[in-house]
């Protein structure tokens, strides 16, 4: 017995000193490039970046999958815009299949030459979106819309270069060019998509009313009045404030959330969808994430995307002037 429990305890040094060896191997954070983003009166943050030496601001879009720029900018810089056969669908729900060639790309320290982003007709420069971000760890805090680009060449965990009272580590996953987290509203658990592109937060018709209960309509979920002129097939959109909207142990207390009719369930065709001969657009809708994740959420709080060990690192946002203060 007694040369069992020495074995063990030789066992157990040995893998302690293994553990401290890997420990010691691992990195520690490296700041890539740090960029000072603006804030649009909607809310919305765009990141300062030059094309072919021209100054564009790009709206940092974590609901974009694909870096895009806008297609009247890209004939005002006489980029070369080719057709494609890669179909893109943009806000505004129009479709453009061209992409244009950029000689030089400059964000902040970070430094690329031709490349092509697909176009769109939007109404920004253009999309800083999800497919630039993953070969990073990036850091957003919002309260002082600070954004950092850091190596993901570091220990698991080790990312908390900031002061907080608190810091939530909840996991995400990344699918179809989209971050998804599960989020806690009211005790009850909704997968979130988030869309730093998006200034509201919205929720999908069917959970609202299937898993809260909600009365479209009545005065705890109020509609919103359309103008005389609007257009007749615009979503009727309903608010609703919740009590709590919780990533992990970090809460937003009385998040305002919208609620859009789900016209496209309403609209979409039986016609088969290109990528299944069994599946049809009615059933595309259900994709739709259960709620939509916006700025007016996220601008309270700092979060550190771990891309590679897809995880993400949550504290409340700082206040302005204190971004970066250890």
């Amino acid at each position: 017995m007694r040369n069992k429990a020495i074995g063990y305890l030789v066992t157990a040094l040995a893998c302690s000193l293994a553990m401290e060896a890997r420990a010691a191997d691992c990195g520690s954070l490296q700041l890539v490039n740090t960029v000072q983003m603006s804030r649009t009166s909607a809310e919305i943050d765009t990141v300062p970046l030059k094309i072919n030496g021209s100054d564009l601001q790009f709206v940092f879009d974590t609901g974009g999958a694909t870096t895009s720029i806008n297609r009247e900018i890209a004939e005002k810089l006489k980029l070369r815009i080719v057709p494609t056969y890669r179909e893109m669908v943009g806000v505004s729900g129009d479709t453009m299949a061209d992409q244009a060639y950029i000689d030089q790309f400059e964000l902040g320290r970070l430094h690329g030459k031709d490349l092509k982003f697909p176009t769109l007709r939007i109404g920004f420069d253009g999309l800083l979106s999800l497919n630039f971000m993953l070969p990073y760890d990036v850091d957003v805090d919002f309260g002082t819309d600070q954004l950092n680009f850091f190596s993901q060449d570091h220990c698991p965990g080790g990312v908390q270069y900031w002061k907080a009272s608190a810091v939530a580590v909840v996991p995400f996953t990344v699918g179809y060019g989209h971050i998804y987290v599960p989020v806690t509203i009211d005790g009850q658990s909704v997968s979130a998509e988030l869309d730093t592109g998006s200034t509201g937060t919205i929720m999908r018709m069917d959970i609202a009313q299937r898993q809260y209960g909600l009365s479209l309509g009545d005065d705890a979920t109020p509609e919103i009045k359309r103008g005389a002129d609007a257009d007749p097939k615009t979503p009727k959109f309903y608010t609703h404030t919740f009590k709590s909207l919780a990533l992990g142990a970090i809460e937003v207390n009385n998040p305002h959330l919208g609620i859009m009719e789900d016209v496209w369930k309403r609209d979409a065709s039986q016609k088969p969808l290109v990528s299944s001969r069994t599946k049809s657009n009615k059933d595309a809708v259900n994709l739709l994430p259960e709620l939509l994740l916006g700025m007016n959420v996220m601008r309270k709080l700092h979060i550190y995307f771990a891309f590679a060990e897809r995880k993400m690192y949550i504290s409340a946002a700082s206040a302005a002037g204190t971004a970066g203060e250890k």
